[in-house]
């Protein structure tokens, strides 16, 4: 075997120097001072060039589908297994793009928590009639922030837990929503609305990959990542092609990026069987050869092998009887909840819907909002199935607020005494925190609204930290994450913040308190 080294190989030693010179200053300083080394012996001998081992890959994987092999490997490796229990819960964001009054389903309040007048509550669609002040026993608090009980986004809750054999009852104490209420421009894709890297940072990477997303968007959605960092990049998924091509590179992804690690997996599929048998011949370390044939073992038997629908919707009853033929959020929903993907966005349109339509059409406000809350409701019995534990963020740009005229009629979307959507208004605006956890949380929640509007329908800018800054909004709500699993100190926070180069706008207690809603889960 020559003594050279390839072009790979100096490609490899080059990374890893880098990298020690930035993680492990002893080791780079002692190399550093080593005497000139030569050969690919000098480099393995100080630990640099472990990546050598991957030459031996072709060979390797020319063996995982040999099934004597296979049965060894699990033996060897451990059998695999994508749905094993994560410390940390999945992360979803729902984005609803063009400005959706959430406000028309989920009762607003002053920061204080006292009720607005009639005519604030017309801002968000309720007649005097149905409004908080004249009907509250149309109002519940089952699950955390006040809904209204005729409105279209809990019939659209109730009709997705009906579909699925949920018990309402048994998510009390369980699920939670939050009413987050910080100003967005309406009709603006570049909100920093997501925390999809800050829950990627401060959970780790998924099985499989870091995010996922319904757009071939750098962070999976429309609206920008929190001061438009992206250290972590979302993978599109549209089909089953796309989840089965998310192979875990595990070893091989230390050593190089993503992309050149596929290609050296390409390379690998495609070499011919005397190629192959060459490789077969050469000398590896039976530790590296180990860690090798068990890293590739599994993402082979996960993404090809017959386990398929431990990743993939396409086949599993229990996610096509909840989403039908919706493979996209199935599969989105599959990933996040068995831990192939950190976070997930699914994106859903047509939410400018400032068009003064009432139910019954399928553009207006009232439809948009059952639509989405279906979608929603079918994510929380997707993991109450699972038994499964979850954040996520229901965010939409701008918002849209009534003024007046013919109410709605009851019908299966909406109830009686709504007015229509008729004017595009940030003011109005709004989100949703959600969490589930299967066991509920260690504690009772003490509120569940984040800042608030004026007593006449306008959000109250000087609230807090994040009533006019989506950046800081996007800090809270992974600073909310980070409390669902007991950590709830400005430097919990601070150091996610400080490894993505991000300003933390919570610099005391007092401040971090203010936009903490959620509990350690049980």
């Amino acid at each position: 075997m020559s003594k050279k080294l390839t072009k790979l190989e100096k490609h490899l030693i080059k990374q890893e120097l880098e990298r020690l010179r930035k993680e492990d200053k002893q080791h780079f300083d002692f190399i550093r001072d080593h005497e000139k080394m030569y050969s690919r012996r000098d480099f393995m001998g100080v630990s640099v060039l472990s990546g050598y081992s991957m030459l031996a890959l072709p060979g390797i994987l020319s063996l995982l589908s040999n099934k004597v092999h296979a049965q060894d490997m699990e033996k060897k490796c451990g059998a695999n297994d994508t749905s094993a229990a994560n410390v940390f819960a999945g992360n979803f964001h729902i984005e609803l793009a063009g400005g959706a009054c959430l406000g028309g389903a989920f009762i607003p309040y002053t920061k204080s928590g006292a009720k607005l007048t009639d005519a604030g509550y017309e801002k968000f669609g309720y007649s005097p009639a149905i409004n908080a002040n004249k009907a509250p026993g149309k109002v519940s608090s089952d699950f955390g922030a006040d809904i209204h009980t005729d409105s279209s986004f809990y019939k659209g809750l109730m009709q997705a837990f009906a579909d699925n054999d949920i018990d309402v009852e048994e998510l009390k104490g369980k699920l939670k929503f939050v009413s987050v209420i910080a100003r967005s421009e309406n009709d603006n894709s570049s909100t920093p609305s997501s925390c999809g890297n800050l829950i990627r940072e401060i959970a780790g990477a998924g099985k499989l990959t870091e995010l996922v997303g319904s757009s071939s968007t750098v962070n999976g959605i429309r609206s920008r990542s929190a001061g438009n960092i992206n250290k972590y990049s979302s993978t599109p998924i549209s089909s089953p092609a796309s989840v089965a091509g998310l192979v875990d590179l595990g070893v091989i992804a230390q050593n190089l990026n993503e992309a050149e690690a596929k290609k050296i997996l390409k390379a690998a599929e495609k070499m011919s069987a005397r190629r192959l048998a060459s490789f077969k011949q050469q000398t590896v370390s039976d530790q590296l050869k180990t860690l090798i044939e068990c890293g590739y073992y599994k993402a082979n038997a996960t993404v090809f092998g017959n386990d398929i629908t431990q990743i993939s919707p396409a086949g599993d009853a229990m996610y096509t009887g909840i989403f039908g033929n919706d493979f996209q959020k199935a599969a989105i929903t599959k990933l996040v909840l068995r831990g192939n993907a950190r976070s997930g966005g699914i994106v859903l349109g047509g939410y400018d819907y400032h068009n003064g339509l009432n139910a019954g059409n399928d553009r207006s406000g009232h439809n948009k909002r059952f639509d989405a809350a279906l979608v929603v409701g079918k994510i929380i019995a997707a993991a109450v199935k699972e038994g499964k534990s979850f954040t996520m963020q229901i965010t939409t740009d701008g918002s849209a607020s009534c003024r007046g005229g013919a109410p709605t009629a009851n019908s299966a979307v909406s109830g009686a005494g709504f007015y229509a959507n008729r004017v595009e208004d940030a003011s109005t605006g709004g989100e949703q925190l959600v969490a589930y956890s299967p066991n509920g949380f260690k504690e009772e929640f003490s509120g569940h609204q984040i800042g608030g509007y004026t007593s006449a329908g306008a959000i109250d800018l000087s609230a807090n930290a994040i009533s006019n800054n989506q950046t800081a909004k996007s800090i809270a709500m992974a600073a909310n994450f980070l409390s669902m699993h007991g950590k709830s100190k400005v430097s919990d926070i601070e150091a996610v913040c400080k490894k993505l180069g991000l300003n933390n706008p919570f610099k005391d207690q007092a401040t971090l308190d203010s936009v903490l809603v959620l509990k350690e889960k049980a």
